[in-house]
């Protein structure tokens, strides 16, 4: 027997066309590049703010989950009616070439520090290029995507920030401020966010550095492995 290539991911049916999952303005970006360009790198940091540094955590979910299913030819076709209506210009030919020459899937490098790590303000924690000079254009494309990285830096971040407190009290009044700390930061917010998927999401983020165990919707994301 031969070997067998790995199915692609399956789409959820209330999954939004992927084409479609960025913003109005870059869709003319393609024609707007210098002649002849064949290559666009980007990158994330963090310029500063609350913290002096930042919980970089999320990205891996963040990939799997939009990068992973391949586009398809009606997902161009439901994107370029869409775009002209819109308004706006729609590199159909771009498209269907990744999803003719490349199984519809984006063609670029990402690479980043790894999940978890702690790092100063003002350093890249994520770089993002095309890999084949046709795609050039895909790069700032799946911008929109991939910055809602803030979201688990941000509740990462925090939490990570909250349970220094946190410990700074219990090494005063515990006796064993180690023990204690893991089981004092909960987070009962899915009672909170706008429906279930990012009442989960927001837990497991939080979670990275707590032990509690409020959250019925994060056990279930790291038991299923999806949401």
């Amino acid at each position: 027997m031969g070997n067998m290539a790995t199915a692609p991911a399956p789409r959820h049916p209330n999954e939004a066309n992927p084409i479609l999952d960025t913003d109005s303005y870059k869709a003319s970006h393609w024609l707007q590049y210098p002649p002849r360009t064949t290559n666009v790198f980007s990158y994330i940091e963090s310029r500063g703010g609350k913290h002096p540094e930042t919980v970089f955590f999320g990205l891996q979910y963040i990939m799997k989950r939009n990068l992973e299913t391949p586009i398809t030819e009606a997902d161009v076709a439901e994107a370029e009616e869409f775009f002209a209506k819109h308004g706006e210009p729609f590199n159909a030919e771009g498209f269907r070439h990744i999803v003719q020459d490349h199984d519809g899937l984006f063609q670029v490098r990402i690479r980043a520090v790894p999940e978890g790590s702690v790092v100063p303000v003002s350093n890249c924690l994520c770089s993002v290029e095309n890999t084949c000079p046709e795609c050039f254009w895909v790069t700032s494309w799946i911008e929109t995507m991939l910055l809602r990285v803030w979201y688990p830096i941000t509740v990462a971040t925090e939490s990570r920030a909250i349970k220094k407190i946190i410990r700074d009290s219990l090494l005063r009044t515990a006796d064993d401020a180690d023990a204690e700390l893991p089981f004092k930061l909960h987070d009962f917010g899915a009672r909170k966010r706008v429906d279930w998927r990012r009442g989960a999401l927001g837990q497991f983020y939080g979670q990275r550095h707590g032990g509690g165990r409020g959250s019925v919707q994060r056990l279930l994301q790291v038991r299923h492995g999806r949401v």
